[in-house]
């Protein structure tokens, strides 16, 4: 008896485990429509908001050791409060990179009736690379309306990526949101969080789970000249199994596989590698010019083939083969090598995603590999032939990364923008006075290191009749109303001899006749018109809280030359003046905007100079940086006022 009463004890005991492992694993799985079709209830905080996300709810579950399937479920259930929060939700987007297929989905809009509208899969539709950010399946959300709901829920079954990385863009308040990760119980998981995400709860019962419950989640203030996105809530996740636990969790792992690899060659590999480099039309080349050579060659003539596993520096060499664009960095680093050029290797990530972390290596984050010669004090993008060395793209700068040095040296440090000398937009117009309402211009821009590489990136992806369309739409956007009779581009490509300070260069004759106005029988002239000013700040009147981005350097001049018409002179020269500067704490100058003209005879030679040597500066500084920004901004503003001189003499 007693053995009977102990069997069905342990019986009921195992039935409540069970019960209780299966009420743990259904809070993993997905999540569906609510049962009522009365509207959820709203905090009061949140009533003046355009829109509301009630609930957003995001699973990630791995199946399989391998693991051999990532599925995603995301379901959402938003309250639309105004015309703007509809605007931002009657379209939904969902991104196909890396989707095998859709399992699940599923829309209704609920309106403040009750009444319900649904959608399937038929009303799916497709856009090819929505705004350059790839494919995605769009649905529009059928009779939605001010004051009701939109729910919705997807599942995706994905290609398992190791690492990802969730950014919660919080436009709009979360009033209650949940993340769960789920992983097999062999697998390693590293899991980190940013900006105030909750930390995260776990739960092991075979299968591993992570999971957060969020709860009133504000919106993200958008601060002008900030990368706002680091800022926003996030969380990562990274997972592997067995050796690679390690292999991606110790920085001194992936020192060890980028040095035996890329920076240790024996001496019969460097015995070839100098061979080929000998080849090279670089006898009186500068070290600037061998390494521009040396990376062109490598990407012309070294093929990618993914069926091809070799990584052996003699077969590189041999075959101008490698597996992926790893094997271009061996190449590239062991030609530098033999022509006696001093580099570290960096590995660094985007910015706009991610801060670079020194106790978490997974390759969401450290997803970039740059060259740097410490003798130059200068970058190099081994891949991207618009971007020469000394100019990296600006979601690196600022940036920290991990340096990996001979012999057997790393260590973290920041990544600095090119200085201004070597980047910089030189405008110079001319204008002339064809009679009281139309000008003549005569307009080039040269522009060198960032601007000049994002143009040549451009072009190089545009024929002849798209580069002509775009310079002409360039050209109209130069001058209110203008009309662009031609426009003509010059150094739009470089070879590995041209040094980065080579400008490119564009050139437009246009007319307009929105410069000059008539203000009784004086001429108004608008040269701010022909200004690129960057925006005001004088609505951000909130304490600042994050760094201000400029993305880049600037420094920016204007020559703008003006014939006085006969019988006419100009009454306020002395408003062309201007000056304002910024100052750090050690006495240097870090920003500052300079103004002044020239007058011989009737030509006024108007000269306009913009400079902030750094791309990035502290939120402390932010009063300093918005004044010369404002007084920049202010120029726009700017007129002249041509008096007939026939009146002045009378008076």
């Amino acid at each position: 008896m007693k053995n009977f009463i102990k069997h069905i004890i342990f019986f009921l005991a195992f039935i409540l485990v069970s019960q209780a492992t299966q009420a743990q694993r259904n809070r993993w799985k997905a999540y569906d429509f609510k049962d009522t079709t009365a509207l959820d209830y709203i905090d009061p905080q949140y009533l003046n908001e355009d829109a509301v996300e009630i609930k957003n709810i995001k699973v990630f579950e791995y199946k399989g050791l391998g693991p051999s399937t990532l599925q995603k479920a995301v379901y959402k259930l938003v309250r639309i409060n105004t015309d703007i929060g509809l605007e931002d939700y009657n379209k939904v987007a969902i991104p196909m990179y890396g989707v095998k297929k859709i399992v699940d989905f599923k829309v209704r809009f609920i309106s403040p009736s009750g009444k319900v509208t649904s959608m399937d899969r038929n009303d799916l539709y497709e856009i090819d690379n929505l705004e350059g950010y790839g494919d995605f399946k769009v649905f529009a959300i059928k009779g939605a309306e001010v004051g009701g709901e939109i729910e919705f829920k997807y599942t995706l079954n994905l290609y398992p990526s190791k690492s990802h990385i969730e950014i919660y863009y919080n436009d709009y308040p979360i009033q209650q949101g949940r993340f769960e990760l789920v992983a097999h119980g062999a697998l390693s998981v590293y899991v980190k969080s940013y900006n105030g995400f909750p930390e995260l709860e776990v739960d092991s019962d075979g299968r591993q789970a992570w999971y957060a419950d969020l709860k009133n989640v504000e919106p993200l203030k958008i601060e002008k000249y900030a990368n706002n996105t680091p800022h926003r809530m996030k969380i990562s996740y990274a997972i592997m199994g067995g050796s690679e636990a390690t292999a991606y969790t110790e920085w001194r792992k992936k020192y060890t596989n980028i040095y035996n690899y890329c920076m240790q060659f024996s001496k019969s590999e460097l015995k070839k590698a100098l061979k080929l480099y000998q080849t090279f039309p670089l006898t009186e080349a500068t070290d600037e010019q061998k390494i521009n050579y040396i990376k062109k060659y490598c990407n012309d003539s070294i093929s990618i083939s993914y069926s091809y596993s070799e990584y052996n520096l003699h077969n590189i060499i041999r075959y101008k083969m490698v597996p992926n664009s790893y094997g271009k960095i061996i190449l590239q680093s062991a030609l530098f090598e033999v022509a006696g050029i001093e580099c570290e290797i960096v590995l660094t990530g985007d910015k706009t995603f991610a801060e670079f972390s020194t106790d978490y290596p997974f390759s969401y984050m450290v997803n970039k590999t740059l060259f740097y010669f410490p003798i130059l004090g200068q970058y190099l993008e081994p891949f991207v032939d618009y971007y020469p060395l000394g100019i990296v793209q600006t979601d690196y700068i600022d940036q920290e990364g991990y340096f990996i040095k001979k012999p057997s040296a790393t260590y973290y440090h920041n990544i600095t923008a090119v200085d201004t000398s070597r980047t910089k937009t030189e405008y110079e117009i001319q204008l002339e006075l064809v009679d009281e309402n139309k000008v003549n211009i005569e307009w080039q821009s040269s522009y060198r290191g960032y601007w000049a590489a994002q143009y040549r990136n451009l072009f190089a992806y545009l024929n002849r009749q798209e580069i002509n369309d775009y310079l002409e739409d360039k050209g109209k956007r130069s001058s209110v109303n203008a009309i662009v009779h031609k426009s003509e581009l010059f150094n739009d490509s470089l070879s590995w001899n041209d040094s980065i300070v080579k400008p490119l260069i564009i050139r437009h004759q246009m007319s307009s006749d929105m410069l000059v106005e008539k203000g009784g029988e004086d001429l108004i002239l608008n040269i701010g018109f022909l200004l690129r000013t960057q925006a005001n700040l004088y609505n951000e009147e909130e304490e600042r809280s994050q760094d201000i981005e400029l993305k880049s350097p600037i420094n920016k001049s204007y020559t703008i030359e003006f014939e006085i018409p006969e019988n006419y002179q100009i009454a306020n020269l002395e408003e062309l003046i201007e000056e304002v500067k910024y100052t750090n704490e050690q006495g240097k100058v870090q920003a500052g905007l300079e103004s002044n003209y020239e007058l011989n005879e009737n030509l006024l030679v108007y000269r306009i100079s913009e400079y902030f040597i750094k791309s990035s500066y502290p939120a402390k500084d932010y009063e300093e940086i918005r004044t010369v920004i404002n007084q920049m901004a202010d120029l726009k503003h700017k007129s002249l006022v041509l008096q007939p001189i026939e009146n002045n003499t009378a008076n």
